[in-house]
């Protein structure tokens, strides 16, 4: 049986909680935190992936993967820091598909 909008979000709310807790347990750790910043380091967080004005060609592939890799980080960096009504504004596939069919 479909579920309503509002038991849909009920449990993508419930979802995105226990998710969030699981980052948190998993990066909150001694060792998760090294290996978090050594996400970080290896990702990009810190700086643009786009290279613009350099003498060399541009590597629009390269410049893709190292986007990809920042993203990742970055969505990990989210889970970790945002609030739950934050990351709850962000709307998922299926919340969206079920507002449409009405």
């Amino acid at each position: 049986m479909s579920q309503s909008v509002p038991e849909l979000l009920h449990s993508r709310e419930a979802s995105i909680q226990a998710l969030q807790q699981d980052y948190k347990m998993v990066f909150g750790s001694d060792a998760g935190k090294r290996v978090l910043d050594h996400i970080r380091g290896q990702c990009f967080t810190s700086e643009s992936t786009v290279r613009v004005g350099e003498s060399k060609p541009l590597d629009l592939s390269g410049m893709a993967v190292k986007e990809g890799r920042r993203q990742v980080a970055l969505m990990i960096e989210q889970q970790l820091t945002w609030s739950l009504a934050t990351l709850l504004q962000k709307p998922t596939k299926a919340v969206l598909e079920k507002k449409e069919q009405g």
